[in-house]
């Protein structure tokens, strides 16, 4: 959603954002420089589902401009989705994963593809996931690849301070988490490291 709110008109179209708990969120300084908005919802607790849905009923009351409701939290967006079509509201669900949930997690997300009114997906296998029996619209994540380009003299000072210039370098970007496959980058890193010591 950043990439894509940094490069709107601000003057015609807003992002605001529900949060879950007091944290602060990691862009909420600068959501708040393009004059977005966030509000902060209780964090789902199960036994407090009750209280749960009364804060978005509430939210939804006090906010009849909110005409839009995007859900990209899989586990939740079932309940906030929900709320928000019986209360005249316009739902989309958006997939970004690939893989299988099990127990109460599994039992949440298996009616989004009913309550959305619209189905986006990262990927052709994350809409396929999400929503087998709909036709999903596949909306590529907005990254600005010219941040990425290669840079051979910002390599070259990089690998200078690490002090690896002449050493074969293997790097992972991903949070920890079962989807970015952690286990695998250390399963590679061990295969290279017996075939090149350096």
């Amino acid at each position: 959603c950043m990439n894509i709110m940094r490069h709107l008109d601000q003057q015609k179209v807003q992002f605001d954002f529900v949060k879950h708990g007091e944290h602060v969120g990691a862009y909420e300084e600068e959501i708040k420089s393009l004059n977005g908005g966030i509000y902060t919802a209780p964090i789902y607790k199960i036994y407090n589902h009750f209280q749960y849905c009364l804060w978005w009923k509430k939210f939804l009351r006090d906010h009849p401009e909110y005409q839009i409701i995007h859900g990209h939290y899989y586990t939740l967006s079932s309940i906030y989705l929900k709320i928000a079509k019986n209360m005249g509201r316009k739902t989309i669900a958006h997939s970004h994963n690939t893989r299988e949930f099990s127990g109460l997690k599994r039992h949440l997300i298996k009616n989004i593809e009913g309550i959305a009114d619209y189905q986006f997906a990262c990927s052709d296998e994350a809409g396929k996931w999400m929503f087998p029996n709909s036709q999903f619209k596949v909306i590529h994540n907005a990254i600005d690849t010219d941040a990425f380009k290669f840079n051979p003299q910002f390599r070259k000072r990089i690998r200078k301070e690490l002090g690896v210039e002449d050493n074969l370098v293997i790097g992972g970007v991903g949070r920890l988490v079962e989807q970015k496959n952690p286990f695998g980058m250390v399963d590679i890193v061990e295969s290279a490291s017996k075939k090149i010591p350096n």
